[in-house]
């Protein structure tokens, strides 16, 4: 046997209750809370204090409170009323099926006619209908009405065959009516209650809390806008006057702590202040100081030059990208070709006077986009970027002329001169690293000293050189 109930959906028996009676609950809930109890109270425009807060919660409690209890017996009752009408239903039911079951296997449409008009109103059934095993539908009485009706299908057996099946639709207007007096009583209760707590809550609180809250808070004004600290005019013995008490000695040991509090910000903030300047000197210092360890660290401390750790770093970040990319520059590597014999005969330290002058006049003469550095075996790399081979070639002359003037010293004077090794990339033959870069300038450089003073050999000087003799 299968139960449908048309006017309840599952989970929606507030909807279904509200279809019996044809009101809306949510608005009978807004018409208790906003009725003419409550409406004194709600036209009242006051700041939500201390004493509405106390007012709202106490009334959302009570409302709550009494709405859930009212539900909860409303549920119970409607659940028991509900219970007992599918009983009977389902009793009925089973009645009428067996009642009609010769008559449904006989055909007799005429006498299913008359026991449906017999079984419909007094039983409180409104509408029954009977159909056979195929569909068709026998015999029909009634409305067929889904408001305040309770459906209920059963089927039509015959010897443990089925043969139909019958439809019946009870009244539960005259029980869903009685709930509903109910639920009115009960919101009425809840409008009363509510209205007598709230009453003689909104006394209470005029005169135990409110008259010594509006004092206190007074009393606070005045102070706030004439800077001046009256005591709290409030002598009850109870809570209240025990806070305003505490208050006034609290404000005095405030007022003295509030002094000796500002004597020492003031104090911390020159101390502060002070501080702050010594750190920015020492940060400046610091700076300072760093940069100049910086310097230490990739010049060389004779020349002035850039130094082999700055090379190293120059090789990776720049040269050897600069040779994936095919880029124009030019490198050429220096060397005093005599400053062996200066230092025979003159000593180390006079060679080192004229390593360093020419090494400042080598500087002198390189261009703003060159970088010159002093590798750890003595010899000198010129970096220029964008030279072409013909402008290293004629850079390289004005640094032999530069190099070939006297150097003066305190035992006489020396007049060094230079070897220089150029490599310009890209070139005829390709370079794939830094490495090979350095063997190719050492190689020219190496070539210089077959030609005499102040030499300058090209590396592709040698490839063609090369090429010639193999020719």
């Amino acid at each position: 046997m299968e139960i449908t109930h048309y006017d309840r959906p599952p989970g929606r028996i507030r909807v279904w209750e509200d279809c019996l009676v044809g009101k809306d609950p949510q608005r009978e809930m807004a018409h208790v809370v906003t009725g003419e109890s409550l409406r004194p109270t709600g036209r009242t425009r006051l700041t939500l204090g201390v004493r509405q807060k106390v007012v709202l919660i106490l009334v959302a409690t009570l409302l709550v409170t009494l709405t859930a209890s009212t539900w909860i017996t409303y549920r119970s009752q409607l659940s028991a009323t509900l219970d007992e009408i599918r009983q009977r239903s389902e009793t009925a039911s089973d009645f009428i099926a067996k009642a009609l079951s010769y008559h449904v296997v006989a055909n007799d449409y005429h006498t299913l006619e008359l026991l449906l008009k017999q079984v419909v109103s007094p039983h409180g059934i409104t509408h029954v209908r009977v159909t056979n095993s195929r569909g068709t539908v026998m015999a029909e009485q009634g409305r067929a009405q889904e408001d305040n009706t309770l459906a209920i299908k059963h089927d039509i057996h015959l010897n443990g065959d089925r043969i139909g099946l019958v439809e019946l639709r009870f009244d539960t207007a005259q029980a869903t009516a009685q709930i509903e007096a109910g639920k009115r009583a009960s919101f009425l209760r809840q409008v009363l209650v509510i209205t007598a707590v709230l009453i003689v809550e909104l006394v209470a609180l005029t005169v135990i809390i409110i008259s010594p809250l509006n004092a206190m808070t007074r009393a606070v004004r005045r102070a706030r806008a004439s800077d001046e600290y009256p005591d709290l005019p409030v002598g009850s013995r109870d809570e209240f006057g025990e806070m305003a008490a505490e208050f006034t000695a609290l404000h005095e040991q405030l007022r003295d702590a509030h002094r000796r509090l500002q004597t020492k910000v003031d104090d911390a903030n020159l101390e502060l202040q002070q501080t702050n300047t010594r750190l920015a000197e020492q940060a400046e210092t610091l700076k300072r100081v760093n940069e100049d360890l910086r310097l230490l660290a990739v010049t060389d401390p004779l020349t002035g030059l850039y130094n082999m750790r700055y090379f190293d770093s120059l090789a990776s970040n720049e040269i050897e990208p600069a040779i994936w990319r095919d880029d124009t520059h030019s490198f050429l590597l220096l060397r005093i070709g005599n400053l062996s014999q200066c230092v025979e005969q003159y000593g180390q330290e006079a060679a080192g006077q004229v390593l360093k002058a020419a090494c400042l006049r080598l500087r002198g003469k390189q261009r703003p986009s060159d970088t010159l550095c002093r590798l750890e075996t003595g010899e000198l790399l010129l970096l220029m970027r964008g030279a072409t081979m013909a402008t290293a070639i004629n850079h390289g002359d004005n640094l032999l002329a530069a190099a070939a003037e006297p150097v003066t010293l305190d035992q006489g004077s020396f007049t060094p001169w230079l070897h220089i090794g150029i490599v310009t990339i890209p070139g005829r033959r390709a370079i794939q690293s830094v490495g090979e870069l350095m063997r190719c300038a050492k190689l020219a450089l190496q070539s210089c000293h077959n030609r005499g003073e102040n030499c300058i050999v090209h590396y592709a000087m040698l490839i063609d050189d090369s090429v010639a003799s193999t020719a």
